[in-house]
C-alpha cells in the first residue's frame, strides 16, 4: 500500500470522515479530498499526514499506524 492509500483509508477510518479531518486540520474538505486523491495541482505534506496519523491513533481507529507502516516499509535496514 503507498502513502496515499493508506491516508485515504485513515481518513475514511476517522469518525465522520474526510470532513472531519479536514475540520480539525483547519482546511475545507474539499481541498482535503482533492489532495488524498494527488490530483493535479495539490500536494498533501508530510506534517499533515503526521496530524492524520495522530488524530486517528486519538481515536483509536484500526487503520492508525497505516501511514507510518507504509513509510517503514519503504525504508532499506541495513
Amino acid at each position: 500500500m503507498d502513502g496515499h492509500d493508506a491516508l485515504r483509508l485513515m481518513v475514511r477510518d476517522y469518525p465522520g470522515g474526510v470532513e472531519a479531518v479536514a475540520l480539525r486540520l483547519g482546511k475545507p474538505w474539499q481541498t482535503l479530498d482533492k489532495e488524498l486523491r494527488a490530483a493535479p495541482g495539490y500536494k498533501l505534506g508530510i506534517r499533515e499526514a503526521c496530524a492524520i496519523g495522530q488524530l486517528c491513533a486519538e481515536a483509536g481507529t484500526p487503520s492508525a499506524a497505516a501511514y507510518a507502516t507504509s513509510v517503514a516499509s519503504h525504508c532499506r535496514w541495513t
